[in-house]
């Protein structure tokens, strides 16, 4: 193999940082725990950089956990402050029980869908 003109000896090892590994570990894994990535720690289990690699993921973590966390987007805000979202399945389910006893009591059982599902719904709230 030929050696390229265009390349120099310092492009064979670009990274000329003279931080020890231990604090390179460190800043990584604090790195890794602020960005909420999961800890990916390259460094063998026996080494003191594969120790400060985690103790700066559990860093990271700790203080992305202290700032709290905002809602997703989209996420409606609790309506009715009982800590269930707006238009929850427990509130869809709960409003068709509710209509399902209404029709028990007026009699009115065969109005709520197909008369299977109606019976259903009704022999089941009978039955508790």
């Amino acid at each position: 193999m030929a050696w390229c003109s265009d390349r120099t000896q310092s492009d064979m090892f670009p990274s000329d940082d003279r931080t020890p590994l231990a604090d390179r570990a460190f800043n990584e894994g604090k790195r890794q725990g602020l960005a909420g990535e999961s800890c990916n720690n390259p460094h063998h289990v026996t080494t003191e950089a594969h120790r400060r690699h985690n103790d700066g993921y559990a860093v990271g973590q700790e203080q992305l956990a202290s700032k709290g966390f905002k809602k997703l987007d989209g996420e409606d805000d609790d309506e009715e402050g009982d800590g269930r979202p707006r238009g929850s399945f427990t509130d869809q389910v709960r409003d068709q029980n509710d209509r399902v006893q209404q029709a028990i009591k007026t009699g009115t059982v065969d109005q709520l869908g197909t008369p299977s599902r109606a019976s259903a719904a009704a022999d089941s709230l009978a039955a508790h």
